[in-house]
């Protein structure tokens, strides 16, 4: 089958999965050796309504002619391991439009939240900001998790003392710290920054292009301002807690 990059291909290739490939309006979708076929109708109106509203939290329109995302699914973290080298439930590759999922029966994979970061990339470029505004934008597209809210779950990270304080939240030492409480104080605030200073906003951080950016004002010059009504919103939140075993095993 044609595909979209050279990453896609040496997917199709890996001589230890075999693949049963379907097409969809955006997709073009992978279905590792073991994987249900039958399930490729649910699966097909699952990422096309994810791409939808990942377009539309990140006020993209549709692209006439663009390329389709190479979408390649697999049944556990063990598969991921064996296919890519590291058990992770999803990975995305911003030189090109192709994402891999962990999508086993009972699984609700993130869709959402894996093309929220494969659409960023295509749409707006190389990302010039943190890592912090990538995956906030990203785990901010899942919307709830168990039942709860992000500002209900970013608030019960903050009670319990696992938030990560600002400083290292927006720093290059994002991706040591605890995944959950970061990924969502991250998208909290992301939330929060783009309903006060909107899209445009959002993707001049994501670009370079927002000025005064620093360590101490990762936000730009409102960074101050901003943050504290951030933190106010949180504290009127009624704090949640995650089952955080459940969630790796199952998803949201």
């Amino acid at each position: 089958m044609e595909t979209t990059g050279a990453i896609a291909g040496e997917l199709l290739s890996d001589s230890n999965f075999t693949w049963k490939s379907f097409a969809t309006t955006h997709f073009r979708i992978h279905l590792a050796n073991g994987m249900n076929p039958a399930r490729i109708d649910v699966i097909a109106d699952s990422v096309e309504n994810a791409r939808r509203i990942v377009l539309a939290l990140i006020d993209e329109p549709e692209v006439d002619g663009e390329e389709p995302v190479e979408l390649f699914l697999v049944e556990t973290r063990d598969d991921m391991r064996r296919l890519i080298g590291d058990p992770v439930t999803g990975n995305g590759y911003p030189s090109e439009l192709t994402a891999v999922l962990v999508a086993g029966d009972g699984y609700r994979a993130f869709y959402r939240h894996m093309l929220t970061h494969t659409y960023a990339a295509h749409r707006w470029g190389r990302r010039r900001s943190g890592t912090w505004l990538d995956e906030g934008l990203a785990t901010r597209a899942t919307g709830t998790c168990q039942g709860h809210a992000i500002d209900a779950i970013a608030a019960g990270y903050v009670r319990d003392r696992a938030a990560p304080p600002l400083s290292l939240l927006t720093s290059a030492a994002f991706d040591t710290l605890p995944e959950l409480p970061s990924y969502y104080t991250a998208a909290s605030l992301v939330d929060f920054f783009q309903r006060r200073k909107g899209v445009a906003a959002v993707r001049a951080l994501w670009r370079g292009e927002a000025g005064d950016v620093s360590l101490d004002t990762p936000l730009g010059p409102a960074t101050t301002t901003i943050v504290s009504a951030w933190r106010k919103r949180l504290a009127a939140a009624t704090p949640a807690k995650l089952d955080e075993p459940w969630l790796r095993q199952d998803g949201c």
